[in-house]
């Protein structure tokens, strides 16, 4: 096999990809130039780790996540709507750390204000409707050959499992760790679930957005452990 049947072959997840890559590299740019004390700063040989990883995680996300099923034999215009989607999502949870009243994370949660707390709560009830709209619209439509019950079911298992685990972990070892639930573990998870329950414009958008959010937290924070020293 050589590399133009592998191109060819393997076309799409490449494309996603280079989306993902590109919507990275913009993203991180984005918040040094704005914010520079807030990014951590690092060097070239540490991006290319992180990017052999990121291709790692976005090819078992591309696979699992059925985004395979979106873009494989899209036309360009669904290309290009994708990359403006999760760099949109991306630039967009950037932006909130411009106010430093949104400069704070979930272990901190007491010493939110009105208006994090607003926020958080409107984006858990979006989503949360956005959910339900989904599961309704599979409920009530014709059979899709691509939508596994037990699939989500196990996605949803594997997801409370890692953080069960690691919480766990961190209550047996607390002067050891710290517990950080970052917010690009949490949305790469998410990203999984929205084509899994059915094929929708809905579920996509909602599926480029959860990427967006989480390629913005390894853009920034590099692939950041739930347990921190």
């Amino acid at each position: 096999m050589n590399i133009v049947t592998i191109i060819e072959n393997y076309k799409y997840v490449i494309i996603f990809n280079i989306i993902c890559i590109i919507s990275y590299i913009v993203s991180y740019n984005y918040k040094k130039q704005a914010i520079p004390d807030k990014v951590h700063i690092r060097p070239f040989n540490d991006h290319c780790k992180t990017i052999i990883l990121f291709i790692v995680f976005n090819t078992v996300l591309y696979f699992f996540g059925n985004i395979n099923l979106v873009l494989d034999n899209c036309k360009l215009n669904t290309i290009l709507l994708s990359l403006i989607l999760i760099c949109g999502a991306s630039i967009f949870f950037s932006s909130l750390s411009f106010n430093k009243e949104f400069q704070t994370d979930l272990t901190r949660y007491n010493k939110w204000s009105d208006n994090v707390k607003l926020l958080f709560f409107t984006f858990i009830f979006i989503t949360i409707t956005c959910f339900s709209y989904l599961i309704k619209e599979n409920s009530t439509s014709e059979y899709n050959d691509f939508y596994n019950k037990n699939k989500v079911k196990k996605l949803i298992l594997i997801a409370l499992s890692y953080y069960i685990i690691t919480f766990v972990i961190y209550k047996l070892n607390k002067n050891k760790y710290v517990y950080h639930p970052h917010h690009w573990t949490i949305f790469y998870i998410m990203a999984f679930f929205p084509n899994n329950i059915i094929e929708s414009d809905l579920a996509y958008i909602m599926s480029m957005i959860f990427i967006g959010f989480y390629i913005q937290g390894v853009a920034v924070y590099n692939y950041s452990s739930i347990l921190q020293d």
